[in-house]
């Protein structure tokens, strides 16, 4: 009976908290898309970082680090991203307009937007990100 209870006060926790969030995700999908993207890069790092200390004698945790990942993904990565993705479905979509068959459930559809991320869309972010966090590190181009 505890544990019921504990399990369905959760549930009602995580029903609120998804409601306000989505609720905020569309009033306010860019600022709230930029907190959860620094939030969860912030987590990320932290956890990477332990993983990598693992077995090592020093346990620092490199908060610069965490700090230039953390600002990355909430100033430039969040913003872009989200307009990325909503001009994604837009070209996706006119790319299968007047084939009936095509819905945006449809593998073919999946596989456009799949594509067009892999060929366009990886390139410009993984040289955004070594690029912006290399400079805020102080490293040269050659670097």
């Amino acid at each position: 009976v505890i544990i019921y209870i504990a399990v369905m006060n959760i549930r009602a926790f995580l029903h609120v908290w998804a409601t306000m969030y989505n609720r905020l995700l569309d009033q306010h999908p860019v600022p709230t898309q930029m907190v959860s993207s620094g939030v969860l890069w912030f987590a990320g790092d932290l956890l990477a970082q332990q993983i990598e200390l693992t077995g090592k004698d020093t346990k620092v945790i490199d908060w610069r680090r965490t700090s230039i990942n953390t600002f990355y993904a909430s100033i430039i990565w969040a913003p872009f991203a989200h307009y990325w993705y909503e001009t994604l479905d837009r070209v996706a979509r006119k790319a299968l307009v007047g084939r009936s068959k095509y819905s945006v459930k449809s593998s073919q559809f999946v596989f456009l937007k799949l594509s067009l991320e892999i060929l366009a869309l990886h390139p410009i972010s993984l040289l955004a990100f070594f690029g912006f966090t290399g400079m805020l590190n102080g490293k040269s181009r050659s670097e």
